[in-house]
């Protein structure tokens, strides 16, 4: 019987979508093990037990995997960041494929290919991240806790965002920044007065994730398209541009995304696209009032908590002719998927890897009526 303090040797089977946590079993018991690596013969220590599992702590790596490698940051393993630096970036694709084909076992046959999109760059690829400053020191905090961790650089962010970090520690008072490089510019923005707007970080990958969200959509006759989720616009004007002759319709609650939109919208006005009408509403409210169209198609996506059953219903009732659903979070992905595979089938899925050194995986389906 395990228990808090029993010493075991463990070998890690596979990395955990839930956390990101190696893998392995001891006498029939998952053990969970921050900082393993598939492959890796360890020397652990119980340090929780749960009804179904347990989580240990590494006392020694009797055994390195093939896969394990050095990580380069210096804080690696005490930031609450990225926790997959230590796994050579090939094996961290076949994992994060490997979660895709498990969290959608029940909708996807086993031999479904599964389409995976390497990141332009394994390192310096967020063009923003948030810091904590607490005089003299800036960083991130220790996972769970609000210990921070100092840092002079973060090895996933734009380089340029390293000028950021120095003039935070010289000019700035205690509190909770964002620093963001975009448009050739930094900015610095104090959270305590202004609000976060999400956009995707990763601005050389996210150009892969459009192309996947385009990607076998061969219909050039839809009549509607209706682009749910649609933040400030990172797939409108894609499908704007393929399908010129279609209605779009593009619906985002925050205002601040909308506003981006718009102002996109104008910038672009001489370019030939499809016409397209923005709207700041809840997706759950706007789709009430939609009415059964043939040859439309549907683009979700919806936050981390996924659909609400009220928008899975009306999916189902109007029964566009074509959804393309992007997620980033599997679970949530899957429950909605189970939902709707009453009257869809998955034609294409693609894994595109927004953030390299993390357990995260971006995943587009695209479906068709049955």
């Amino acid at each position: 019987m395990l228990a808090p303090q029993t010493i075991i040797e463990i070998e890690i089977d596979r990395l955990s979508y839930d956390g990101g946590r190696g893998v392995g079993r001891h006498e029939g018991m998952v053990v969970f093990i921050p900082f393993s690596v598939p492959g890796d013969l360890l020397k652990c220590e119980i340090t929780q037990v749960h009804s179904s599992f347990c989580e240990a702590k590494i006392i020694e790596i009797l055994k390195p995997s093939a896969h394990r490698m050095v990580a380069p940051c210096p804080v690696f393993g005490r930031c609450g960041g990225c926790r997959w630096q230590n796994v050579k970036y090939e094996e961290q694709i076949r994992q994060k494929e490997g979660f895709i084909r498990y969290a959608l076992r029940d909708v996807l046959a086993e031999s479904a290919e599964i389409k995976m999109v390497n990141a332009p760059q394994e390192y310096r690829y967020r063009n923003r991240i948030q810091l904590h400053k607490k005089r003299p020191a800036v960083g991130y905090y220790a996972e769970g806790t609000h210990d921070l961790v100092a840092i002079d650089d973060c090895p996933i962010a734009d380089l340029h965002l390293k000028t950021g970090i120095d003039q935070l520690k010289t000019g700035y008072k205690d509190g909770k920044y964002e620093l963001i490089y975009a448009h050739d510019e930094l900015r610095i923005k104090d959270l305590s007065r202004e609000g976060i707007e999400f956009s995707q970080v990763n601005p050389a990958q996210n150009v892969n994730l459009r192309h996947q969200v385009m990607a076998g959509l061969t219909e050039d006759d839809y009549k509607y398209i209706y682009d749910f989720y649609c933040g400030s616009g990172n797939f409108t004007f894609q499908l704007a541009r393929a399908f010129a002759k279609a209605q779009i319709v593009a619906v985002e609650s925050n205002d601040i995304a909308i506003g981006r939109a718009w102002e996109m919208q104008h910038a672009l006005k001489h370019e030939k696209l499809a016409t397209i009408h923005f709207f700041s509403d809840d997706v759950a409210k706007f789709i009430k009032n939609i009415e059964p169209t043939k040859k439309t198609l549907m683009v979700l996506n919806p936050p981390r908590a996924g659909l609400q059953n009220t928008v899975v219903d009306k999916i189902l009732e109007l029964k566009p002719q074509n959804l393309v659903y992007v997620s980033c979070n599997l679970a949530t992905l899957a429950r909605d998927l189970n939902k709707l595979k009453s009257a869809y089938e998955i034609k294409r899925i693609a894994g595109v890897d927004m953030f390299p050194q993390t357990e995260y995986v971006e995943c587009i389906v695209h479906l068709s009526l049955s």
